[in-house]
């Protein structure tokens, strides 16, 4: 949406999966100032409109430091000022191989109490460690297996994937 007078414009961007090595991704504004030089929250510098409506910003994934950012200085702070508080917010869902090094990353002092807990994918084998140590780590953090790609049944069969405080929500479309 951009305002009448062309000089703010709020976008938002929302990904219910995320797939596995992809290619930069990018939005492509419309409707600004060709001229105007635009700030964009949680970055540095500016950027014109002419650049933001025919190159577009990358909208690739985040690094965990810009997670963490974004987490602490716009997410959390939106949520706050609108009274929703009260939503739970899951950090990585991805590599379950990356759980640990993630959280290491994201959860701090300033970001632990917006974090409810970390979401994961299973891609491949039994290897078990990081969220082992994850949860060892973070033990007041649910953990929340999100996707995989083998056959999901056969998974849930299997009791030895299972790590304290992890759940299995993709029976429940979450």
């Amino acid at each position: 949406a951009v305002n009448e007078e062309r000089t703010l414009s709020v976008i938002g961007l929302y990904k219910v999966l995320n797939g596995a090595n992809l290619p930069y991704s990018r939005i492509r504004l419309q409707g600004l100032k060709e001229d105007i030089c635009y700030r964009i929250s949680g970055r540095e510098g500016c950027y014109f409109g002419d650049e933001l409506m025919n190159i577009g910003m990358i909208t690739t994934d985040y690094s965990a430091g810009e997670e963490k950012e974004f987490l602490r200085d716009y997410l959390y702070p939106a949520l706050c000022a609108h009274g929703l508080t009260d939503l739970e917010i899951f950090i990585w869902d991805h590599n379950k191989e990356r759980l640990l090094e993630r959280a290491l990353e994201t959860i701090d002092a300033d970001t632990d109490r917006m974090i409810t807990g970390m979401a994961f994918h299973w891609y491949s084998g039994d290897h078990l460690e990081a969220l082992q140590m994850a949860h060892e780590k973070f033990p007041k953090k649910s953990c929340c297996f999100r996707k995989d790609v083998w056959n999901t049944a056969n998974l849930r069969q299997k009791t030895s994937w299972r790590t304290p405080g992890c759940t299995d929500t993709t029976s429940q479309g979450i």
